[in-house]
C-alpha cells in the first residue's frame, strides 16, 4: 500500500536531491538536529527563529519546479530540480495519504529515490519532513554539504513524517542537503518546510581572509632567481562532495599582463607552486577563479581556501588569500558568448570590493621600511579599450589619516606608488605629516593608518632586521566596500 492512487514511475538511477541552503558571507560548522522526530516542529532551531512556509494555493498535481519562500528571504523562491509532484495530506485523488503530528498542508512528491532544490541567498537554518511513498518502515537519509549527516534514518510510511533540521553554528556555509531514501520506499514526499534567513548582504558585506569562497586574491607575489626571492602558493578544495576547477592568472605588477593556467582539485586536495616555476622574475598579485569544468564560465563553488609564504630578503612571511564568496544561484557573473569573456561582478555576485582600508603600525624609529602593497579587485584581463576597466582601482586617492596611541593625528596624500600593482614604505618622511610619522608615532609606540582606494585588497609587510622581533605579513584591514567588476577571458579548461 502506498500514498499515491496514480502508477508512481520508476527512475534507474533516481534524481539527485540538493537542497542549496541560502548563503551568508563566511565559512562555519554545520549541525544537524532530528531531535523533533515525528513531533511537531519547534519554532527554534539552533539558535534561529524559524518561519513556517505558507500555504501554496495552486492547484494539486502539477508538477512545481518553485515554492515561494516567507517574506523574512525576501522576494524568493526555492526552486525544484527536477520538478515535483504538488500533493496535500488527506484522503483525495491527488493527496498524499498520511504524515504524522497532525499536519495538513502541502507537501512535494518525489518519485525516484533522490530529488533537487535550491533555495535563495541568505538562509542560516532550515528543516523538513520526509516520508516514503510505500507503507512499512524505509531509511531516509539527510546530508548537508559539508558531510554532516545522522546517516539512514528508519521511517514509517504511515503516519511517520521524520524532522530533518539543519542550521550553522556562525553566519555561513550552509549550501546543500542531499535526501536519499531506501529503494523499497517506491519515492518519498518531502514538505512542511520551514526556514531562518539572515541578511543578504552581497554587496555590502566583506572579503576576507578567515572562509572559504569562489574568487580569491593573493595580494602579493615574488621571484628573483639572483637574489634567491620567490613565494609558494597554495591553493585547497575544502569541500567534501565534489571538485573545485579553479581558473589562476598571475597577473604582472607593473604591466597588469597575465598569465593564466587551470587547476583541478578533488575534494580535500590541495595545489602548491613556486612563483619562481610557474613565473619566474616578476611581481605580482594573483586572482584563482571558480569556474564550470566544461565551459570555464565563472560559478558559485563556495569551498577554495589559500595562503601564500613569501621571501622576499627582508620581508618573510606567509599570509591566507583574500577570499570573495560567490552568491550567483549558479553562474558567478555574467557571460558575453560573442567575446568569450566574463565579468565578476563583485558586490551582487561576489562579495563588496573593499575601498576603506586600515592597518596598524610601529613607529618607523623602531621598524624602517614596513611596506604596504595593494593589489587592484577590479579591471580587464581581456585588456579591451574601455577605459573604465582599466587596472587603476588599487591606487590611493583622496586624504588618509594617521594616529598615534594619543589619539593624536595628522592627514596625508600620496601614499601609493606603482601603477598596477601599489606599494608604500612607510618611513620617517612617508606619508608626509607636519613634524614627520617619528615625531607623530614615537619609539616605542603603535600607530594606525586609514586610507580609500577605488578597490583593493593588501598587505602590511613588517621587515626582518638586527633585533629580528615584531616581523611578518598580514592582511590590512577592510571597512567598507562598493560595486566593481573584474572581467576575465573565458575558454574550456585544460587539467
Amino acid at each position: 500500500m502506498n500514498h499515491s492512487h496514480q502508477l508512481l514511475s520508476r527512475f534507474a538511477g533516481g534524481l539527485l536531491f540538493l537542497l542549496s541552503l541560502c548563503l551568508v558571507p563566511s565559512f562555519a560548522q554545520i549541525v544537524f538536529d532530528g531531535s523533533p522526530g515525528t513531533a511537531a516542529p519547534p519554532s527554534i532551531l539552533g539558535p534561529y527563529t524559524m518561519t513556517p512556509f505558507a500555504a501554496d494555493g495552486r492547484p494539486l498535481g502539477n508538477n512545481e519546479t518553485s515554492v515561494a519562500t516567507p517574506g523574512v528571504c525576501g522576494a524568493n523562491n526555492i526552486g525544484f530540480g527536477p520538478a515535483l509532484t504538488h500533493r496535500r495530506i488527506g484522503p483525495g485523488f491527488n493527496d498524499w495519504k498520511s504524515w504524522s503530528h497532525g499536519y495538513t498542508g502541502d507537501v512535494y512528491q518525489a518519485n525516484g529515490n533522490n530529488a533537487t532544490i535550491f533555495l535563495p541567498p541568505g538562509t542560516a537554518a532550515f528543516y523538513l519532513y520526509a516520508e516514503p511513498n510505500n507503507f512499512g518502515a524505509f531509511t531516509i537519509q539527510a546530508t548537508a554539504n559539508d558531510g554532516t549527516t545522522l546517516g539512514p534514518i528508519p521511517v514509517q510510511g504511515n503516519a511517520g513524517a521524520q524532522y530533518y533540521g539543519f542550521y550553522t553554528t556562525g553566519p555561513a556555509a550552509l549550501s546543500s542537503i542531499t535526501i536519499e531514501s531506501a529503494g523499497g520506499a517506491g519515492g518519498f514526499a518531502i514538505g512542511e518546510f520551514a526556514i531562518s534567513c539572515q541578511a543578504v548582504q552581497a554587496i555590502t558585506s566583506l572579503p576576507n581572509d578567515q572562509k572559504a569562497g569562489s574568487f580569491l586574491v593573493f595580494p602579493y607575489y615574488t621571484s628573483e632567481a639572483v637574489t634567491g626571492r620567490d613565494t609558494r602558493i597554495t591553493l585547497s578544495n575544502i569541500g567534501s562532495l565534489a571538485r573545485a576547477l579553479i581558473h589562476v592568472f598571475l597577473i604582472d605588477g607593473r604591466t597588469c599582463n597575465q598569465a593564466d593556467f587551470f587547476t583541478c582539485l578533488t575534494p580535500n586536495a590541495s595545489f602548491s607552486f613556486k612563483a619562481s616555476e610557474y613565473d619566474p622574475e616578476n611581481t605580482g598579485f594573483i586572482y584563482a577563479v571558480a569556474v564550470n569544468s566544461n565551459t570555464g564560465i565563472p560559478v558559485r563553488n563556495n569551498v577554495l581556501i589559500g595562503n601564500a609564504f613569501v621571501q622576499d630578503g627582508i620581508y618573510v612571511g606567509n599570509y591566507n588569500a583574500e577570499s570573495f564568496w560567490s552568491y550567483g544561484t549558479t553562474q558567478g557573473g555574467a557571460f558575453d558568448p560573442i567575446g568569450q569573456t566574463a565579468i565578476l561582478a563583485l558586490g551582487s555576485a561576489y562579495d563588496g570590493a573593499p575601498t576603506d582600508l586600515s592597518v596598524e603600525v610601529q613607529s618607523p624609529m623602531d621598524k624602517a621600511n614596513q611596506k604596504l602593497v595593494v593589489a587592484p579587485v577590479a579591471g580587464d584581463l581581456t585588456y579591451t579599450t574601455d577605459e573604465n576597466l582599466l587596472f587603476t582601482a588599487a591606487a590611493h586617492y583622496g586624504t588618509g589619516q594617521v594616529f598615534n596611541e594619543q589619539e593624536k593625528g595628522a592627514s596625508y596624500s600620496n601614499l601609493l606608488v606603482g601603477t598596477c600593482l601599489r606599494t608604500g614604505i612607510i618611513s620617517d618622511t612617508h606619508p608626509r605629516v607636519p613634524f614627520t610619522m617619528g615625531n607623530l608615532i614615537r619609539s616605542g609606540q603603535m600607530g594606525s593608518l586609514k586610507f580609500r582606494v577605488t578597490a583593493g585588497v593588501g598587505l602590511l609587510m613588517t621587515p626582518r632586521d638586527s633585533s629580528n622581533t615584531w616581523t611578518g605579513i598580514r592582511s590590512l584591514h577592510k571597512t567598507a566596500t562598493r560595486k566593481a567588476i573584474i572581467q576575465i577571458p573565458v575558454f574550456a579548461p585544460v587539467c
